[in-house]
């Protein structure tokens, strides 16, 4: 018997309806412990792998939707098959006492991202630019960028417990943790910020902690 593991929540918290999964699985309520774990359930993990990704991404997030919407979740990668009710049990085990321990953390919060970017105009000699002025480039496309990045952790900062940024392309990437009945002030401010020309700011969430669940330590 292969297991699709989408999430693991905390029991007491994660009693709504959900839809059904990959393939049309039914999705199955497992609890252990203070934990419950949704997962479905066939005779070979090919029912799963064997999905068109997108189909399948779009079926295992819309699961993860439905138990997110009321408590905190720890979500599995897709497809992650484990096989059969032995294995699943060693796995909650092994990790019961850290998964309960992010859950009871994350309880009422969740995760917005802020994308900054800096979409000015880029300058060429000749058509083409010379090494050091790519470097010259970058660093004010990066400036500009880290400045509005700061502009909307301080505007945010006394809604977030939690923030961490990722240099990406031609901006930053921020992770905030928030309240959920805050989620819609950290959007409106975000939206109301004054930025330099060039510069933009898209909000997007609620998701799960996962930027800052850690599970790798004890």
């Amino acid at each position: 018997m292969a297991i699709l593991l989408y999430c693991v929540a905390e029991a007491a918290r994660s009693r709504g309806r959900v839809p059904r999964g990959v393939r049309g699985s039914p999705v199955l309520r497992r609890e252990h412990g203070s934990l419950a774990v949704f997962c479905s359930e066939a005779p070979s993990a090919d029912l799963w792998t064997g999905v068109p990704v997108r189909e399948g991404a779009l079926a295992f997030h819309q699961v993860l939707e439905a138990v997110f919407g009321s408590t905190a979740i720890i979500p599995f990668r897709f497809p992650t098959v484990v096989a059969g009710a032995r294995q699943l049990r060693e796995h909650l085990d092994a990790r019961a006492s850290l998964y309960a321990m992010r859950l009871e953390r994350f309880r009422t919060s969740v995760q917005l991202e802020a994308l900054v970017i800096y979409s000015g105009e880029v300058s060429r000699i000749g058509g083409m630019s010379s090494g050091a002025e790519y470097l010259r480039e970058r660093q004010e496309t990066m400036a500009a960028a880290r400045h509005a990045a700061e502009k909307l952790q301080a505007a945010v900062a006394p809604l977030a417990s939690e923030w961490r940024t990722r240099i990406v392309g031609k901006g930053i990437r921020s992770f905030a943790v928030v309240e959920r009945q805050l989620v819609t002030e950290f959007k409106e401010r975000a939206r109301n910020l004054l930025l330099p020309p060039g510069v933009t700011v898209r909000v997007s969430g609620p998701w799960p902690a996962t930027e800052f669940l850690d599970l790798s330590s004890n």
